[in-house]
């Protein structure tokens, strides 16, 4: 347990150092990570709702990885009604940005048509694009 909470200490400290080094705001991460807690239950009960409205919070300041979690709860009604054209759009954002989640997700809801047409060129795109990260 030592290990992984090291792990994602680290990774909580190299995501805030991209965020700073993109001119992100101290509230954009704080509300990412907010959200992401809500979203898991860590530290606070589990509460869709409530981490779909942070998250929404830091994707509307250009939080890419917000995008990307957004979007999965959009794609999995967690908080939110299902609604693959949201998740498509909301993976677009954090793909073309480099997040490989996105860009990987983005690539199954081409390969299975959705939220948009079914197209394997573009699913393939996007599922290099994930794949060579």
């Amino acid at each position: 347990m030592r290990i992984v909470g090291r792990v994602l200490a680290f990774a909580n400290l190299m995501l805030l150092r991209k965020m700073a080094g993109a001119g992100w705001s101290c509230a954009a991460v704080a509300q990412y990570n907010l959200g992401l807690m809500y979203a898991n239950g860590r530290g606070v009960p589990k509460d869709d709702a409530e981490a779909v409205k942070w998250l929404r919070k830091a994707a509307e300041k250009g939080v890419d990885e917000s995008q990307y979690n957004l979007g999965l709860m959009y794609a999995n009604g967690r908080g939110v009604p299902k609604d693959d054209a949201t998740a498509v759009r909301l993976y677009r954002t954090a793909a073309e940005n480099g997040i490989a989640g996105a860009e990987y997700n983005l690539g199954l809801m081409y390969a299975n048509g959705r939220g948009v047409p079914k197209d394997d060129a573009e699913a393939v795109k996007w599922l290099r694009k994930a794949a060579e990260k």
